[in-house]
């Protein structure tokens, strides 16, 4: 996607989409100092503490955004809703100070190494705090790694390696998996690095208590419409899991 993207834009587009379907849309604070911007988070509507809670974060880095675009389009065609004994929580746009900008928020930080650290920002607060009133039983967060042709993941707990193994085997049937023995100086296990515990929201949820947590990185040099379809798909599967 070459134009470019306003969040004010998006959020309309998601904002109509909820209003149309089963998931709610909302407003819980705003970030970015006196600009105001809102912080958004998107639910089902129905909501029983019964449930099995299911959690997506996309958007923390704003230049990896078309997972972003991906959980608007799953909520247009109702994706979530095959699962009737899940419930979803979702941070469309965990970073919207970024949005289409850049790796950091305006303040210049990289969030996803702020979760449970006393430099956290506002944005992680606002996450923390609506996890830990939830308690998703699975976390996934969904990034893009713009250097990449070959998929990976992020787990934790490597009791859950048949889970994850799963999830990432079924990609493997049409994308090529990335099988180094290391990926960014941690050590991975073919296609998954496994307890990274580095502030990012994922290894933040499995120390509170998730029962899964998982982050996929799409590979960035697939095109636009790929990346999109690519994280409809992984959401799809993580909810299969469950």
């Amino acid at each position: 996607m070459s134009e470019v993207i306003r969040y004010e834009d998006y959020l309309r587009e998601l904002k109509s989409a909820c209003k149309k379907s089963n998931y709610s849309f909302s407003v819980i604070d705003s970030v970015g100092g006196s600009r105001k911007i809102p912080f958004v988070m998107v639910r089902s509507k129905k909501w029983s503490v019964s449930k099995k809670t299911v959690c997506f974060s996309a958007g923390i880095h704003g230049n990896e955004i078309a997972a972003s675009y991906a959980v608007l389009r799953a909520i247009e065609k109702d994706v979530f809703g095959k699962f009737k004994d899940i419930q979803v929580l979702i941070f469309p746009v965990a970073n919207p100070t970024g949005f289409g900008i850049g790796r950091e928020n305006f303040e210049n930080y990289n969030l996803n190494r702020h979760f449970g650290s006393k430099r956290g920002r506002l944005e992680n607060l606002l996450i923390e705090a609506t996890i830990l009133k939830a308690r998703p039983f699975f976390i996934h967060t969904m990034h893009e790694d713009a250097d990449e042709k070959k998929f990976y993941l992020y787990g934790f707990d490597k009791n859950r390696d048949k889970i994850y193994r799963k999830i990432l085997n079924i990609f493997a049937r049409k994308y090529p998996i990335l099988k180094a023995r290391k990926i960014y100086d941690e050590k991975a296990d073919r296609g998954i690095i496994y307890d990274a515990h580095d502030g990012s929201l994922e290894s933040w949820a499995h120390k509170n208590g998730a029962g899964l947590s998982m982050c996929s990185e799409v590979p960035g040099r697939l095109s636009w419409d790929e990346r999109v379809l690519f994280h409809v798909r992984v959401m799809e599967e993580v909810l299969k899991s469950c």
